[in-house]
């Protein structure tokens, strides 16, 4: 994997999908988190671009703030420069805790300069769940982003 992300003909895209190990181990079955984050900080050292992306998939079992948190600090000190945030596609229903952390996760990435997207078979399996839309407000009442900044994080423009 490192010499392909080297030669710049390859994209990584990790599902972490968690914050602790405790709720890594739960949603993945294996209680690995560490062994996955240090791989990831290997690749995104041999990528030496943002050719490595973490994802998030938002679920009423990762979107506490803390997890929310952790998993932003985690990305950090992996090197990785890029997230994909999505929720489950297997429910029909997206919480207002769910967009709230989907929120936090944008501002917090963004103080850090590190890029995000919204997307992915969840957000585009249910358009009457309004996410993008509902995620847009969530960081307009922020006030901490301009509206040209929210704009980006929300549907990548």
């Amino acid at each position: 994997i490192e010499a392909a992300l080297a030669s710049r003909n390859t994209i990584v895209v990790c599902s972490i999908d968690a914050g602790s190990p405790e709720v890594y181990a739960a949603k993945k079955k294996a209680d690995v988190l560490g062994k996955v984050l240090e791989n990831n900080k290997r690749y995104a050292k041999a990528a030496r671009t943002g050719r490595i992306f973490f994802k998030y998939i938002m679920d009423v079992d990762n979107c506490a703030p803390e997890e929310v948190l952790r998993f932003v600090e985690h990305t950090y000190h992996a090197g990785v420069k890029s997230v994909v945030q999505d929720v489950n596609s297997y429910n029909d229903f997206v919480t207002d805790e769910m967009i709230e952390s989907m929120a936090l996760m944008s501002r917090e990435l963004a103080k850090l300069g590190i890029a995000s997207f919204i997307g992915g078979c969840g957000v585009y399996g249910y358009p009457e769940l309004a996410i993008h839309t509902r995620l847009q407000d969530a960081l307009e009442a922020s006030g901490t982003m301009t509206a040209e900044e929210v704009r980006r994080r929300v549907y990548g423009a």
